[in-house]
């Protein structure tokens, strides 16, 4: 797709850069806010959702981080490429940062309209078109390190635990860093979906006293 959540929706919307919206980035994802348009709304509403599952209906994540790049992602990366190719996979690659959890490196993340979203452990690139088969042919995700969430939509989601119940993520409260392995870091558009610049945009709207006495009251 060739419009973005960055680009103005249509002819109505008053943004330019000689006059910046100053609802510019609440508009990214609640829009539009200066017109009422159903059409943008929806067209708004498909971009986030194939930011979510690919502009095919399925995504596979490499992160490609210092830690997994010297585990070997590149290779894993490449290796995704080929079978996708081989197996005529209709999905979008792309790649992230990391989670922080290095022991598992190199790791892949496969999502899909309806199935839970799998993550799978210590990937060697000869294991990719196995996963990739179980995972987008067969739907079975009882091989996957963990799951983000459960759908009842895959067989083998009885035998995986959810990412967020594992004993050392389940103690953790990320606040900083909760886009870590989530973002690809060279999209600005899904940076902006994962909240980036709302700080910015309400200082922008607080105004500089009310900006520096905000801080202030922070600590």
């Amino acid at each position: 797709m060739s419009w973005t959540l960055l680009d103005r929706c249509c002819e109505k919307c008053t943004h330019s850069p000689e006059n910046p919206c100053p609802d510019y980035i609440e508009c990214r994802l609640s829009g539009p806010l200066c017109h009422d348009d159903e059409r943008c709304r929806e067209l708004r509403r498909q971009r986030l959702e194939e930011l979510r599952y690919g502009e095919k209906g399925a995504k596979i994540k490499v992160p490609m981080a210092s830690c997994t790049l010297a585990t070997g992602a590149e290779a894993v990366y490449r290796a995704v490429e080929d079978a996708v190719e081989k197996m005529g996979l209709e999905a979008t690659i792309t790649i992230s940062g990391c989670h922080g959890l290095d022991f598992i490196d190199p790791w892949l993340e496969l999502s899909a309209k309806g199935m839970p979203t799998a993550i799978y452990a210590n990937v060697k690139p000869s294991d990719v078109p196995h996963i990739l088969e179980e995972y987008f042919v067969k739907r079975n995700v009882s091989k996957a390190f963990a799951l983000k969430e459960k759908t009842g939509a895959a067989s083998g989601e009885d035998k995986v635990p959810l990412l967020s119940e594992l004993s050392f993520w389940a103690k953790q409260y990320k606040w900083v860093s909760r886009n870590c392995g989530v973002v690809n870091p060279e999209s600005l558009e899904e940076y902006v979906v994962s909240g980036g610049y709302r700080g910015l945009s309400r200082a922008f709207k607080l105004g500089p006293e009310a900006t520096i006495e905000e801080i202030l009251k922070s600590g």
